[in-house]
């Protein structure tokens, strides 16, 4: 029932004495709470930014109609030279390289974001400013993957911020141990019989 008091609000009548009231006094409830946030625009960006951290989280993007599709969910923090979170103005680009290719065109991706773009990925966060990202990488169903992902990102002037690269474990099919695999986990003096 608070809940459903604080959409309502509260609501002066016809002919009430009560006309002249402040901006805190229209707030609903749920907007006086101490962890509501202010709705406000994207801040101005920091031209500079000297690092850049990031998290990578595997997930499956299911769309109604389309296939599953395995990926990384990415949320990236830029700091000034005070280690404050900053948004920021500029493209992105993210190489991802899986460990278990054969050859190098299989096994690295590249994931690019022109300005446009990366600026509507901007979100308010309570570490602060941050950009949340999705990256595709196969069909839902694939082997069990290792993939390094490295994030790079580059200002309107020219300067480039580079990310630590990140190994992800990407969950999937694992194959069957081998039988020279579990051999290995006996003792010494078995694997001598055995060998004998």
């Amino acid at each position: 029932s608070a809940i459903l008091a604080g959409q309502v609000g509260c609501a002066t009548f016809p002919g009430s004495k009560k006309d002249s009231s402040t901006a805190e006094d229209k707030k609903t409830l749920l907007q006086r709470m101490p962890w509501a946030k202010e709705t406000s625009e994207t801040p101005q960006p920091y031209p500079n930014p000297v690092k850049m951290a990031a998290t990578w989280t595997p997930d499956t993007l299911v769309q109604l109609g389309r296939t599953p599709t395995r990926g990384f969910g990415g949320r990236l923090f830029f700091y000034d030279e005070k280690s404050r979170p900053v948004p920021v103005e500029g493209g992105l680009v993210i190489h991802g390289v899986d460990e278990s290719a054969t050859t190098a065109k299989e096994g690295v991706k590249r994931f690019e974001f022109s300005k446009e773009q990366f600026t509507r990925h901007f979100s308010q966060s309570d570490f602060g400013a941050s950009y949340s990202i999705w990256l595709p990488w196969d069909a839902v169903g694939g082997d069990h993957k290792r993939i390094s992902l490295v994030a790079s990102f580059t200002t309107p002037e020219g300067k480039t911020v580079q990310g630590t690269p990140t190994v992800v474990m990407l969950p999937g099919r694992t194959e069957p141990p081998k039988e020279r695999d579990l051999l290995s986990k006996l003792s010494p003096q078995y694997r001598e019989h055995l060998d004998a």
